[in-house]
């Protein structure tokens, strides 16, 4: 304790004892101790509470551990898809602008896609991830049990199976009621409440735990547990990341749902080339049947009017006025027609099969722009046609599919009729010119102009009926193959180490808040001792 008490210096003692005369001693001056300074005193401080703060660090750090170490392991497999379209040589500038409507949405079409239940669902089915095997971890059911297959409607319920030490195996369900389900011998086949597997030779000694989840659960799991995002906004690259407890299940849901994917792409492109090369086989036998009529017309006004081909009587002029007749005449039916179609559409509320007629006309015909907005038309309808078979009209995925399709027939509409008015333009813009060469064609024989216009009309429609031709040849082949327009950059991989938790991280934090932590312990226990240590404690008391 003397050490704890102030020390009295010499010059501090009365002068009776420190500098009398009669004792004969010399008067020692006095001086002010110095004061130890702050990071001496927090040293101090450091020192005398070391214990304290080294076992609230490790108290710390050890709750960190165990924590990270109790925290469930999560894997991820990912996967890299490319989407695009094979290029294609543009036919035309009159629709250039219009060809680049709707390709920002095509990537967040696919990304909706590549999350739905369509594509999710024979994943489940197919690597039975409605059933885990507890005991013992890190197992899935086949590789234990040979065989192994869950029905869609399995019983959801805990399953045990254990040996009788007979060579048998017992099989009970344990949850929500206790029930034996039988008694099996080794290599039997069994079936039994949607499950179906063969039993091994030998098991575990502690058995082996099945939990069997509802498929609908199951699959929530999986499309909650799936990403798809795109990295970069202006490439058309998906990136695909599966979580699961399980490496081999986070790379069977990111391999399954890239196969599943795949599969239903080609199989919506195939389903898209069948009802193209449909649509395009009636408008050729209806082109083929047009392009006889004009022939014959031609051949009947030759006969009767025993008139000589246009290119031998006809001067330049005359050819002129008949390519300007023509083109008028042809603007003019495209202009009827377009507007039949209009009318048709809007007295039917603007159905998507009355739309389809635009794909008949040439200028239409060649434009990718309609092409694809027909296309996914047909892709839309026939999801809505397999959604319609399990959700209700007001599910939001059907109403969303809908709506879809509302604003494609929009698009449709919108382009018909900006064309109907561009070809109004154009007729007036002919009918101007014809006005001017009509006074200088009055000497020209009738006869040599209807023949120009006949044969104008059968080379227009010849040409129609060959391109209808080259398309068909086109998507019949594409029938035949499975060639959809994508690509798998990077599949997916078997994952190697855990996702989360990130231990580096949380021992980092760990570090630091054991750090504060005994800091702000040391402090408190510093403050609350009330023992005296320095002269300016008790000058302060």
């Amino acid at each position: 304790m003397n050490e704890h008490l102030p020390k009295l210096y010499v010059g501090q003692l009365p002068a009776a004892h420190s500098g009398d005369a009669g004792y004969g001693l010399p008067r020692i001056p006095y001086s002010e101790p110095r004061q130890p300074t702050v990071l001496r005193q927090i040293w101090d401080m450091l020192v005398r509470r070391r214990w304290t703060m080294l076992v609230a660090f490790l108290t710390v750090v050890s709750a960190a551990v165990y924590a990270t170490s109790r925290m469930a392991r999560t894997y991820t497999s990912s996967a890299t898809i490319l989407v695009g379209k094979a290029s294609k040589a543009e036919e035309g500038a009159t629709f250039d602008v219009l060809s680049e409507l709707g390709a920002s949405g095509e990537v967040e079409t696919e990304l909706r896609l590549l999350e739905s239940r369509r594509i999710a669902d024979p994943v489940v089915d197919k690597y039975d991830l409605h059933v885990k095997v507890t005991t013992p971890q890190g197992l899935r059911p086949s590789e234990i049990l040979p065989g192994f297959e869950a029905s869609n409607d399995a019983v959801p319920g805990t399953y045990s199976i254990r040996s009788t030490g007979r060579g048998s195996y017992v099989l009970r369900r344990t949850d929500p009621d206790e029930a034996v389900l039988g008694t099996y011998p080794a290599g039997a086949k069994v079936k039994v409440a949607g499950l179906a597997f063969e039993l091994p030779a030998k098991l575990p000694a502690s058995g082996v735990w099945l939990q069997v989840n509802t498929f609908t659960s199951a699959l929530g799991r999986v499309l909650e547990n799936t990403t798809a995002f795109m990295p970069d906004p202006n490439a058309k690259f998906i990136s695909l990341e599966c979580h699961a407890d399980h490496p081999q299940s986070a790379y069977h849901i990111c391999l399954g749902i890239s196969e599943s994917y795949v599969a239903l792409r080609n199989e919506l492109q195939r389903a898209d080339a069948v009802n193209a090369a449909k649509f395009l086989r009636q408008q050729s036998e209806s082109v083929k049947g047009q392009l006889v009529e004009a022939e014959e017309e031609l051949q009947r006004y030759q006969e009767a009017h025993q008139a000589i081909a246009p290119d031998v009587q006809g001067t330049q002029e005359i050819a002129q006025f008949a390519m300007l007749q023509s083109k008028r005449d042809q603007l003019e039916a495209e202009r009827v027609a377009l507007a039949g179609l209009m009318v048709e559409a809007r007295r039917a509320g603007g159905g998507t099969a009355q739309y389809r007629g635009l794909a008949s006309y040439p200028t239409f015909l060649g434009n990718p722009m309609v092409g694809d907005i027909l296309h996914n038309l047909v892709n839309y309808e026939n999801q809505l046609h397999e959604l319609s078979k399990r959700r209700t009209d007001d599910n939001p995925d059907v109403v969303a599919i809908r709506q879809r399709i509302t604003e494609l027939e929009g698009q449709l509409g919108s382009v018909a009729r900006n064309y109907e008015s561009s070809l109004a333009a154009q007729i007036g813009s002919i009918e101007g010119t014809l006005g001017r060469s009509r006074g200088r064609l009055g000497a020209v024989p009738e006869k040599t102009t209807e023949v120009a216009r006949l044969q104008r009309k059968t080379d227009l429609l010849s040409q129609l009926y060959t391109t209808l031709q080259q398309r068909l040849r086109e998507s019949e082949i594409a029938e035949a193959v499975e060639l959809a327009d994508l690509s798998i950059i990077d599949p997916a991989m078997l994952p190697t180490s855990p996702s989360s938790p990130n231990v580096k991280l949380n021992l980092a934090l760990a570090v630091a808040a054991g750090l504060l932590f005994s800091l702000g312990a040391g402090l408190v226990q510093e403050f609350a001792d009330t023992r005296v240590r320095r002269r300016d404690d008790v000058e302060r008391d």
